[in-house]
């Protein structure tokens, strides 16, 4: 059932998440004023629609820490979890704590008089109300978990103890155990954020058991510096150790070290891989392109951008073309081009991946930068419906949602392009803010048209939509907002 109201002056439709409805009339009563009366197979139902931008059921499932990262196990289809919480106590440790002030809370007070019992004691309370204890700065809580997303039942849970803490993970295959996965979750013992310092760091590698319900660890690897990001690789694994880019494969004790590539800027984040290239995200000075030649078992940088990027999110949109986001609220899209007598890295010579300027010899160049306004916090490219064109769909850490659609042809570039311009000159923002410059708060807007702006259009005076309608397309404004719907349906 999709109920439709006007919005924008416009008709806008809004799915449900609910049953096939066979037929539905409007119904109104005392204790329904707005509602649906509507038949569904043999029963007789009666809906109110209460927030229509509310396209989806969520059911939320308590976790014991915050969520740092999860994967889906492609066979059990269970979540995979890695929990992390700082200035915290660890599960045991914290109810010992409760026992403690249940305890002092029933014992006499000072004046001999016994307290009592009211039924209102604080663990009949949700922590996410009343709070946990806190921690000095320097102590973790951290676990593995294993929840089935179905019913939310914690399968399995690992609980870390010695005040480490994880903070990646992966799931990968390697060549030498066939196509048995197995999951490497990156940790830190006794880690403090300001100054950074730690006293181990470690690679562990788990193997599912008991019908992929559980883990057993089967070894850890110390490394030098945090692992931030971990990632599969020919049959290996990637990791990022601090400033090092590091292949390893399973042992019997440990991981073998293979080859590393060290003096990355600051702090590898995050590692993709696609074919034999390898894309390594900084965590200040944005993506580097790495390729590995296994018979000489080396990494060679051989591209990077020359503008620092802050990454927080990241997706690969072709083979030479990554999208990016930074905590400063810019959404960009970085692409290498090589000339053709160039030819591709992997029929250069070695020397040719020397430095240029304490840099690679090839630079990323920026089509497309945007500024959102708040930190993207994930990217993915997806279909938004069947046989649909890929879009580039982002979420803020406000919790806004965004999508990037790609142009197909020169003539609707030129008329957003022109549509956009006139909303800047007809429709300021009411605050008086320049529009191009926000959208150019960190670097130059170029290559992106500003949907939001765009979609203003229906909402401005009728005789400033036809002035703009006959500078575009020589027409009525419901030209334009055709423009925009076909635009609109392309997509959703």
């Amino acid at each position: 059932p999709i109920p439709c109201v006007p919005w924008q002056s416009q008709t806008s439709g809004h799915p449900l998440s609910y049953e096939v409805l066979e037929y539905s009339s409007h119904f109104s009563s005392n204790q329904c004023p707005e509602g649906l009366v509507s038949i569904s197979k043999n029963t007789l139902r009666i809906i109110t629609l209460e927030k229509l931008g509310e396209m989806f059921n969520q059911t939320v499932y308590p976790l014991r820490y915050t969520p740092r990262d999860f994967l889906i196990h492609p066979i059990s289809l269970n979540l995979v979890i890695i929990e992390t919480d700082h200035c915290a106590y660890p599960f045991a440790e914290k109810n010992m704590i409760t026992d403690t002030f249940k305890l002092a809370d029933s014992m006499t007070d000072a004046d001999g008089e016994q307290r009592m019992d009211t039924g209102d004691s604080d663990d009949e309370l949700p922590e996410s109300f009343v709070g946990v204890p806190k921690n000095q700065p320097g102590r973790w809580a951290s676990c593995i978990s294993i929840v089935n997303p179905i019913n939310g039942q914690t399968i399995n849970r690992i609980e870390f103890e010695d005040n480490e803490a994880a903070f990646s993970l992966a799931m990968v295959e390697f060549a030498k155990r066939g196509k048995e996965k197995f999951l490497v979750v990156g940790t830190a013992k006794d880690y403090e954020l300001c100054p950074r310092k730690w006293s181990a760091c470690y690679v562990r590698v788990y193997q599912f058991y008991d019908g992929y319900r559980r883990l057993r660890e089967i070894h850890r690897t110390k490394t030098e510096d945090l692992p931030l990001a971990l990632c599969q690789y020919k049959g290996m694994l990637l990791a990022g150790i601090g400033k090092t880019l590091r292949l390893y494969d399973i042992g019997k004790k440990k991981l073998l070290k293979k080859c590393d590539a060290r003096n990355f800027p600051q702090m590898i984040r995050v590692i993709h891989t696609s074919g034999h290239r390898i894309y390594v995200g900084d965590a200040c000075e944005g993506f580097h392109y790495v390729t590995y030649r296994e018979n000489e078992r080396q990494m060679y940088v051989f591209a990077d951008q020359p503008v620092p990027r802050f990454v927080t999110s990241s997706c690969i949109v072709d083979y030479n073309t990554i999208a990016l986001g930074d905590k400063f609220g810019n959404f960009i899209v970085t692409r290498l081009n090589l000339k053709k007598d160039e030819g591709d890295e992997t029929s250069w010579h070695h020397a040719k991946f020397g430095s240029f300027l304490n840099a690679a010899p090839s630079k990323l160049l920026d089509p497309i930068q945007f500024h959102v306004g708040e930190t993207v916090t994930s990217i993915q490219k997806a279909r938004l419906r069947p046989g649909g064109d890929e879009v580039l769909v982002y979420s803020t850490i406000m919790g806004a949602i965004g999508v990037m659609v790609p142009f197909k042809t020169k003539p609707d570039v030129e008329f957003f392009t022109n549509l956009e311009q006139h909303m800047r000159l007809h429709n300021k923002p009411i605050c008086g803010r320049d529009h191009l410059a926000f959208r150019s708060y960190y670097t130059p807007v170029c290559g992106t048209i500003d949907g939001d702006m765009c979609e203003q259009y229906s909402s401005i005076d009728y005789k400033k939509q036809q002035s703009i309608a006959t500078e575009l397309v020589k027409d009525s404004p419901a030209e334009v907002v055709k423009m925009m719907e076909g635009i609109r349906t392309m997509v959703l």
